[in-house]
């Protein structure tokens, strides 16, 4: 039970009445320790609303006044700049506005001069907003307290004076720049369909079923991630230089001869950014600025994102050189330079047998470690994209070092990757059957092939 009631039958006397007897009683509501502990928590409160019946609001604050509105994509800065909003910022604001207690209550009943007192009459943080009904609430907060190290604050009456925490003082005193998204492309990496860069090396990805595509290429899917991050989470103001940026100024920051624009589609949203290399003193090798496009903002980035904004169809294509599902897999045959290939198949019940040269017994576990280690070969990197027939030599891809192929059930290959030469202490050149792109991978590719079949025999 929330509320236990006891009756307390309090025998206060016996009055002789007409020779009768009145017993007089009370009844009184003994409330349980949860109940005082939240009727004292809302005696606390100054606000019974949340954050979702915030429609707008202003924050005087830092000697400057900000206003801030919900917006179709979130919170929005209306004045003193028309700027997305740092959404955590606002929404941590509100509901440290609405769970706001104060401890001790000093008055019920605040006249000019308990505000004057307080520093209330002319508070240096005030947030006021304005409710889905139209009623609007205005939280105040004074001078610190010395003797408790708490702030007094009030509520749109001016009636109720307490005091509270300096933790909820500093959730309020925070400056435009403190409240204003940094984020460029505040979006989700799940949200983004397409990205265009505009640069000395034109890119255009696009989302199918399939996954990302460089046109009709295949992109690689975790290095795709990896560039959509740094677009999403790393491309963001470090400093905004403007909020006041007119077309005819662009040369002023480096925008009439730009890097690279930036197109990125997410839903029924569109960003549209240019890079430029900014000459400014102290930095001299220039300053990355981003002007989104249709604003009047120019922001400096980080410089490291010069690398990102560089990026190639070439540095994001498909890097898996072998692709299959391992269930699939019904022979493996392998070769090791100029000698006989051996291969391998698989039974009814799941065991491999040596079928070349002569059926024999083999290590079950050694070549399903061959099978599943073949089934997404992810290289390094791209030494050629067409190397030359005397490269494929040279390289030792053709005729290959070594070569492993992987066939099905019917006999369609699934796999065909050839392992050639050393390319530094610890990677290899390596390509599939198909065309003569030519990828670096490690060497550790090579070594689980044994040398010959005697590697692979029970």
């Amino acid at each position: 039970m929330n509320r236990v009631q006891k009756n307390l039958l309090l025998a206060v006397g016996f009055l002789a009445i007409g020779g009768g007897a009145g017993v007089y009683t009370l009844v009184a509501k003994v409330k349980t320790p949860e109940e005082r502990m939240t009727e004292q928590a809302n005696a606390q409160r100054f606000f019974r609303f949340g954050r979702v019946d915030v429609v707008q609001g202003e924050l005087y604050a830092k000697t400057a006044t900000i206003t801030f509105a919900r917006a179709e994509n979130g919170w929005r800065l209306k004045s003193p700049i028309d700027w997305p909003a740092d959404q955590e910022s606002i929404e941590a604001m509100l509901d440290r506005m609405t769970a706001l207690r104060i401890d001790p209550v000093i008055t019920e009943d605040a006249g000019p001069e308990d505000l004057r007192n307080s520093g209330l009459d002319r508070p240096p943080v005030r947030v006021s907003v304005q409710l889905k009904d139209g009623s609007q609430k205005t939280l105040s907060l004074g001078r610190l307290n010395t003797m408790s190290g708490k702030y007094p604050a009030t509520d749109q009456d001016q009636k109720r004076i307490g005091l509270t925490r300096d933790d909820s003082y500093w959730a309020f005193n925070r400056s435009a720049f403190e409240l204003r998204q940094k984020r460029l492309i505040p979006v989700a990496n799940s949200a983004i369909t397409q990205v265009q860069l505009e640069g000395a090396v034109p890119l255009q990805l696009s989302r199918g079923e399939q996954g990302w595509r460089i046109g009709d290429e295949q992109a690689d899917s975790g290095l795709t991630e990896l560039f959509l991050t740094q677009l999403t989470v790393h491309l963001k103001a470090e400093r905004f230089l403007t909020d006041t940026f007119r077309p005819e100024e662009a040369a002023q920051f480096g925008l009439d001869r730009p890097l690279t624009k930036l197109t990125v589609v997410a839903g029924d949203r569109r960003f549209e950014l240019h890079f430029a290399n900014f000459q400014e003193t102290g930095a001299p090798d220039g300053t990355l600025v981003a002007w989104p496009v249709g604003s009047k903002t120019v922001a400096a980035v980080a410089n490291g994102l010069r690398e990102a904004l560089n990026q190639t169809p070439e540095t994001l294509r498909d890097r898996l050189i072998a692709r299959y599902d391992p269930a699939k897999a019904n022979r493996l045959e392998l070769q090791v330079g100029a000698a006989a290939p051996f291969a391998a198949v698989r039974l009814p019940d799941g065991r491999w047998v040596i079928d070349e040269p002569a059926q024999r017994p083999t290590k079950t576990f050694v070549i399903n470690a061959l099978i599943n280690g073949y089934s997404g070969v992810r290289a390094n990197g791209v030494v050629s994209v067409q190397a030359s027939p005397k490269e494929l030599e040279q390289w030792k891809l053709e005729p290959w070092a070594w070569r492993v192929v992987v066939k099905d059930q019917a006999g369609a290959t699934l796999a065909d990757v050839r392992l050639g030469d050393y390319l530094g202490d610890t990677e290899l050149y390596a390509k599939s059957a198909e065309g003569r792109r030519v990828y670096r991978v490690s060497d550790n590719k090579a070594k689980v092939i044994p040398a010959t079949v005697d590697g692979l025999v029970e």
